[in-house]
């Protein structure tokens, strides 16, 4: 089996290793390591000049960027996997942990297994692997725990939606959010009257600190 790991961490890229030796030792593992989504594009595309593939890619979703090729993270790097090696199953490792940016990340590049670093113990990690090997989805019990969350406001489900409450969350005016989203800003102060009535306030200043109260920033 030829397994990626990808983590900007040395010693945390070494304790997957160690558990992925654990939980595969009735296997024959071939590890490639990267420390960067330049090393991991890299490792990818000498894999495919092989004519070779591989069978898990394990990524940290923040890691440094490789500007040439547009690899901002563990995401981008997963929707490139996926295109090249259909068949690679990739699990994402992420310290994200805000409702709406974790939506984000499954809804854009359609991981096979999520997870929090903090939920990750050696005995559901093995799980989780054989899990997604083994054809499944997986999600950590945090991950589940804050999509759940966010289909309770169905609100949020909409793309538009998350992405004005992340504007809201760095400062931005209607004007500028407008020249975003290329909507008027009439359709903006829609949204947010529905975000309001969603998060219960009546205040446009009140909803960043309820949405940060809810997870959702």
């Amino acid at each position: 089996m030829k397994i990626l790991i990808a983590d900007d961490h040395p010693s945390i890229l070494l304790a997957f290793k160690a558990m992925l030796n654990s939980g595969l030792k009735n296997q024959t593992v071939e590890f490639s390591e990267c420390l960067s989504c330049k090393e991991t594009f890299l490792a990818v595309e000498n894999k495919l000049l092989e004519h070779k593939a591989f069978d898990l890619a394990l990524l940290d979703y923040s890691m440094p960027t490789y500007a040439e090729q547009e690899m901002s993270n563990g995401g981008d790097l997963c929707m490139h996997i996926k295109s090249k090696m259909p068949n690679c199953k990739v699990f994402i490792i992420t310290s994200v942990i805000d409702n709406v940016s974790l939506f984000d990340i499954i809804q854009n590049t359609k991981p096979d297994g999520i997870a929090l670093k903090s939920d990750i113990t050696n005995e559901n990690f093995s799980f989780a692997i054989e899990a997604v090997l083994n054809d499944k989805k997986y999600r950590s019990e945090t991950v589940t725990k804050k999509l759940d969350e966010i289909w309770e406001t169905d609100l949020f489900v909409q793309p538009y939606n998350r992405k004005i409450l992340y504007y809201i969350s760095q400062g931005y005016r209607i004007k500028e959010m407008s020249a975003e989203l290329c909507i008027s800003e009439g359709a903006i102060n829609k949204r947010i009257a529905k975000i309001k009535v969603a998060l219960n306030v009546s205040e446009y200043s009140s909803i960043l600190r309820e949405a940060k109260k809810r997870g959702f920033v």
